[in-house]
């Protein structure tokens, strides 16, 4: 057979200890799984689980020792946080029993479900599907999968997520509604589990905005700490472009006003003219580093 394009690529997960990586087939999503989050979103009680679906290329993968990047989505103001155990399956299977679920599992990672809120709460008040507010481009954050073997004790684990060093989210997976094993059950009767399939297992209460801002720390240089030749060459470039704009009669240096007022005070011309050009660009290293302090203030 031929296709009439390239298909896509299918998405992998990196696997903790395996040199493969864990292709995608599906991704599951569990509605209100833990009561307190229930609640926060207006809910009480143990209702029969719920299920929704993103698509398999949301995922923005994150290998062990990096910092994932999402772009902030479009039609939203209110891009929500939902930290959540992730389950792998690796052995597919139909109307899987609790009691077997375990042996369908191969692993477990730590996701995120980033939901525009808004547009979730738009859609449930018009009776419609609210795919917007939760299947988007990059909307499903995960981390390296580890294998069952290795991830002890998962049904007492403690998760939790921080922003800027605060704790927003803190739970523990014993506090689900379902369980991984009678998710797994119930999620089994509805569609045929295959492996490659994630499960989002459900978020614990805690779930807040998270803030656009216009500048990011990799669109400036980090002018403490390690920094790249290629940085500091864009700092550096940054910081004359600014002075230039700053100073437009450069080109003139005895006529700027900073040469004019270190003339009046018997600064010599060609000191003033030095002085001028120092403090021009000083004043554009500033503005080129200001961004970078600020961000660093707001943490």
């Amino acid at each position: 057979m031929t296709y009439l394009f390239d298909p896509t690529v299918p998405v992998a997960v990196p696997v903790v200890g395996v040199s493969q990586a864990f292709p995608v087939h599906r991704i599951y999503c569990v509605g209100r799984n833990y009561e307190e989050h229930a609640k926060e979103m207006g809910f009480t009680g143990r209702e029969p689980p719920f299920f929704f679906l993103k698509p398999a290329d949301s995922l923005v993968v994150v290998p062990a020792g990096q910092t994932g990047k999402m772009p902030y989505p479009s039609l939203t103001t209110n891009l929500h946080h939902e930290i959540e155990l992730v389950v792998a399956i690796g052995k597919g299977g139909k109307n899987i029993r609790a009691a077997d679920a375990l042996q369908h599992i191969y692993g477990y990672a730590v996701g995120l479900d980033m939901t525009r809120r808004d547009l979730q709460n738009e859609m449930k008040k018009l009776g419609r599907p609210w795919c917007i507010g939760k299947g988007f481009d990059h909307s499903a954050p995960i981390g390296p999968i580890t294998p069952r073997a290795q991830a002890g004790d998962v049904n007492n684990a403690e998760i939790s997520l921080q922003v800027n060093g605060s704790d927003r989210q803190r739970s523990n997976v014993n506090k689900l509604i379902w369980n991984v094993a009678e998710t797994i059950e119930h999620l089994s009767a509805a569609w045929e589990l295959q492996p490659g399939d994630l499960i989002y297992t459900g978020t614990p209460e805690g779930v807040a905005a998270v803030v656009q801002f216009i500048f990011t720390r990799a669109e400036r240089p980090m002018i403490v700490g390690r920094a790249k030749p290629f940085t500091w060459a864009v700092f550096c470039f940054d910081a004359i472009v600014n002075a230039g704009g700053i100073f437009p009669l450069l080109v003139n240096i005895g006529k700027s006003p900073p040469a004019q007022m270190l003339a009046a005070i018997g600064v010599p011309p060609e000191v003033g003219g030095v002085t001028t050009v120092l403090l021009a660009l000083a004043l554009g290293g500033i503005i080129a580093v200001a961004p970078e302090a600020l961000w660093r203030m707001k943490d």
